[in-house]
């Protein structure tokens, strides 16, 4: 095994072995202990979201063509069990600090998969994306026209209160809703899968882009975060696409980065609060700073 002095540059796990002052993956350092219990929460987490999702319409689940009525309170008892344990994989992980054996992209892969078979699993927002999508190929305006009243039967199994609400999302949100609709057509079941598809794919790639950058904290705090599998993954909620626009705008020079939040924001409108971040306002001090420290040079006291 390659010996070395201890990295403190790493990002997520300043004990990793260093070669060359490069740091070694943490899976090299036998001083830390494997994260089993991380992984085990993790998988608890998701099982029990699985079987939200499998034990048919709730009150966490739409129906989407399936029968059935799971009880509230044992639904509402395994999303909070789920969560409970999400939140304990995380932390376990990042304590670790390390990156589960394996493949992690693989198994990131896997669940999403997975939690995309049952969506949508805590709303029925899906619902919602498909209609709009089905309103822009008949062809309308989502932005005026509602979901119902229509004879159309993905637009007939919107919930409230989006029966009567035209769309509310930006224009490539919407944009991408009417392109999986005219693939997919009027189909009832396979359209929301297809969105669901779409969102899953979306989030696989934001966690591919972090691992880059940090293969720790990729894996535990976005691809096996089972609170953000539930929400982005099982939810299909747009965030996802949000994330990853965000996340190219960080990565890219200033052209690239208005554009990637530019796209954000046309995405959902929320995605403003996300993007704050990213464009930090200046502190005027540090600016200051170099213009005091010349007129120190020369002499001449500084402005006040």
């Amino acid at each position: 095994m390659p010996q070395g002095p201890l990295c403190p540059k790493d990002p997520c796990a300043p004990r990793t072995l260093c070669e060359g002052g490069r740091p070694l993956p943490r899976a090299y350092d036998p001083r830390v202990p494997h994260p089993p219990p991380a992984l085990a929460w993790a998988g608890g987490s998701l099982a029990a979201v699985l079987v939200v999702g499998m034990l048919g319409p709730s009150a966490a689940v739409p129906p989407l063509g399936r029968n059935g009525n799971a009880g509230a309170v044992v639904v509402t008892a395994l999303l909070a069990a789920a969560v409970v344990a999400g939140i304990a994989a995380v932390l376990l992980g990042l304590r670790a600090g390390r990156t589960p054996r394996g493949a992690p992209w693989l198994a990131a892969a896997a669940a999403v998969t997975a939690l995309v078979a049952v969506s949508p699993v805590g709303n029925a927002d899906l619902l919602s994306y498909a209609a709009y999508g089905r309103v822009g190929v008949t062809p309308a305006d989502p932005y005026a026209t509602p979901p119902q009243p229509s004879r159309d039967p993905v637009r007939q199994q919107v919930e409230d209160p989006w029966r009567t609400t035209p769309s509310v999302y930006g224009p490539v949100a919407t944009l991408e809703q009417i392109a999986v609709a005219r693939v997919v057509g009027d189909r009832p079941l396979l359209l929301p899968r297809a969105l669901a598809a779409v969102n899953g794919l979306l989030f696989w790639l934001v966690g591919l882009l972090l691992w880059r950058r940090s293969p720790c904290r990729a894996v535990w705090l976005w691809w096996l975060n089972p609170v953000l599998l539930l929400v982005l993954v099982g939810g299909a909620h747009l965030d996802a696409a949000v994330a990853l626009l965000v996340l190219l705008s960080c990565t890219h020079g200033a052209g690239g980065r208005v554009a990637a939040v530019a796209g954000a924001l046309s995405v959902k409108a929320t995605a403003a609060w996300a993007a704050r971040p990213v464009h930090p306002a200046p502190d005027r001090r540090r600016a200051r700073w170099p213009a005091r420290a010349r007129r120190l040079r020369t002499g001449r006291p500084p402005r006040a």
